[in-house]
């Protein structure tokens, strides 16, 4: 099993290289742009998280311009 996943792992890495672009290219722009474009981290359970939470980008969750309606009362989300 381990054999197993560490041929995966080779497999993954080695197609990322022979794209000609780094791993680390290819995936940190599309996160920085995300976040610059959207202002606030909407969990999974539908708090709203502002940039100065814990949980802002921490955690499953997803990107929005505008407040759930149910604003984190660590960081205060959209109220803050």
């Amino acid at each position: 099993m381990i054999k197993l996943l560490a041929c995966v792992c080779s497999i993954v890495v080695l197609s990322f290289i022979s794209a000609g672009m780094p791993l680390a290219e290819r995936i940190q722009p599309s996160v920085k742009v995300e976040a610059a474009q959207k202002k606030y981290w909407i969990s999974s359970t539908g708090k709203t998280h502002n940039s100065s939470c814990r949980y802002y980008n921490n955690c499953k969750g997803y990107w929005s311009d505008t407040g759930s309606g149910n604003n984190c009362k660590i960081c205060g989300g959209a109220n803050k």
